[in-house]
């Protein structure tokens, strides 16, 4: 009995002969390890506050509350309560503005912490007659902490104003009365006489 053995060596020749490397071998898959997310949050960092404040109707124009002078302002909503961002007591277009809510009260939220000048800007109420008088030197400047309510120290206080109106006339007849032929008198004063004096 023959027995043919081959070499090792020679094996491996004829194997890569007989089975040629494939033409297309298989994409490699890559696995990615990513770090787990952590097992807890970061909680929610409060950073604003509040401000609130409430407008008077100042019926006696003293400038404080008093008594009876909780009614709501007339024509309330046209006021506007900022935040004077430059202390310069002109209401620019790019600082914080809210109108009366609530009868008379208003405020601002989500204020980042930090100091305020608040002032109250009747301009857009001129039509209406409301005039500020209070308090003095017309605004209020308050700190707000990070999630607090902070209120200010005291009210606006504005006034309705009414607006008085007449003619004057040469009484050639001394009747009193408006007769045919009597006409405006020009250039003569009317004023207030707060003091009944008369001067």
């Amino acid at each position: 009995m023959l027995i043919w053995a081959e070499p090792l060596e020679r094996r491996a020749l004829l194997s890569a002969a007989v089975w040629p490397a494939p033409k297309h071998r298989p994409a490699r898959i890559a696995t990615v390890l990513r770090p787990l997310s952590p097992a807890t949050t970061r909680a929610n960092v409060v950073t604003a506050g509040t401000i609130r404040g409430t407008i008077i109707n100042d019926l006696n124009a003293n400038g404080i509350s008093d008594s009876g002078e909780n009614l709501a302002v007339p024509r309330a909503s046209l006021l506007r309560v900022y935040l004077d961002a430059n202390n310069d007591g002109i209401r620019q277009a790019e600082e914080v503005a809210v109108s009366p809510q609530s009868i008379n009260d208003f405020s601002f939220a989500n204020v980042p912490a930090g100091t305020y000048v608040v002032r109250l800007d009747t301009a857009p109420a001129a039509a209406a007659r409301l005039f500020q008088t209070g308090p003095a030197g017309n605004a209020f400047q308050v700190t707000v902490t990070a999630g607090g309510t902070t209120m200010l120290p005291g009210y606006f206080a504005v006034q309705q104003r009414a607006v008085v109106s007449g003619k004057v006339v040469h009484d050639l007849n001394g009747n009193g009365t408006v007769d045919s032929g009597e006409t405006g008198a020009a250039g003569d004063v009317v004023f207030v006489d707060a003091n009944y004096n008369s001067t």
